[in-house]
């Protein structure tokens, strides 16, 4: 299995983007998978995630290993377009 880390910060923020990416490697080591991407945006808008999700619909990537759910959006809108 490919499996893709992606971290999100509101603002650029190296220390929490290294704790949420080791929490994903955590959970990686935990599940037996080996992540093979990494993905992180700083900010607002997500334009990685953007170039993320077509890999995860072609099924370059088969999981996506997130820290937390929030780190794909906050809001309904947010998740209805990652869906």
């Amino acid at each position: 299995m490919n499996a893709a880390i992606y971290t999100r910060t509101a603002v650029p923020n190296p220390a929490a983007h290294r704790r949420q990416r080791a929490r994903c490697l955590q959970l990686a080591d935990q599940l037996g998978l080996d992540a093979t991407h990494e993905y992180h945006d700083d900010g607002k808008s997500r334009p990685t995630l953007d170039l993320l999700l077509p890999e995860i619909l072609a099924g370059s990537v088969s999981t996506l290993i997130i820290a937390s759910i929030d780190r794909l959006g906050r809001s309904i809108t947010d998740n209805e377009r990652t869906s």
